[in-house]
């Protein structure tokens, strides 16, 4: 490809697979990986959402707003309506093909509920927001100084969590539980198994945790770092090691 930074990768098949990259939108077809016309733009996240038989593929972009594709990355529509187009997108959420949550580093979070045609800010309070993840009506939008916050319905009112005691959230993940996993620089990795009302640190305090992936027919998490390491953890296994000034004796 060619680049030198991959934000976002969306698989959805072995021979499909999207690649949001600082020169565009790349798509491999099983062979090749080849620019798609979504090009010369900073992409950050990628979003699949279906309804029915359409299937949309949301791009969120620094510095020029949202694209929509329906035919696969051939074709794409600027979302301006509404979406600040010129704001720094950082993540994108969908939750249907019609439906999807954006994050914006200064002005917040947006909504769509028509396949990106027009969108509007919701009501959060704070206007960093890094990342988002939904689990039904449950939004969680992770913050750059701010913490947690969280709604209950789908957006309209919000508050913010106050269990969970990091004001750096940069991912957010909900898996086929509906377990609620945050990730913070300082405080490691955390997870919520109330939807969101209490949190559980899994440990990684200190390493730069930037991104997690939850594997769903396992639960193994993995987590990437800013120092470009990867860790993960099986499930029910060991998720924290201290260290200990002894010689040890056997394993």
């Amino acid at each position: 490809m060619s680049v030198g930074f991959i934000w976002s990768l969306k698989v959805v098949n072995d021979n499909l697979i999207f690649a949001a990259t600082e020169k565009g939108l790349y798509k491999y077809n099983g062979t090749d990986w080849t620019l798609t016309t979504l090009s010369g733009m900073d992409v950050h996240s990628i979003a699949i959402g279906t309804t029915g038989s359409t299937t949309r593929i949301f791009a969120a972009t620094w510095g020029n707003g949202v694209y929509t594709s329906t035919d696969f990355g051939a074709t794409w529509l600027h979302s301006v309506d509404g979406c600040y187009n010129l704001l720094a997108m950082n993540t994108i959420e969908a939750v249907s093909a019609e439906k999807a949550y954006v994050t914006s580093f200064g002005g917040g979070v947006f909504v769509t509920i028509n396949g990106g045609v027009s969108w509007s800010k919701v009501n959060l309070g704070y206007s960093f927001a890094l990342t988002v993840a939904t689990s039904g009506n449950n939004v969680y939008v992770g913050t750059y100084g701010d913490g947690l916050y969280m709604s209950s319905n789908s957006g309209t009112n919000w508050n913010k969590v106050t269990t969970l005691s990091a004001p750096f959230i940069y991912s957010l993940v909900v898996d086929n539980s509906g377990f609620v996993y945050a990730s913070s620089w300082t405080s490691g990795v955390s997870v919520s198994k109330d939807n969101g009302a209490t949190w559980t640190s899994l440990g990684m305090g200190g390493f730069g945790v930037s991104s997690i992936f939850v594997n769903p027919s396992t639960q193994d998490v993995f987590v990437g770092t800013k120092e470009g390491e990867v860790f993960f953890s099986r499930s029910g296994g060991t998720t924290d090691v201290n260290e200990n000034s002894l010689i040890p004796t056997e394993f």
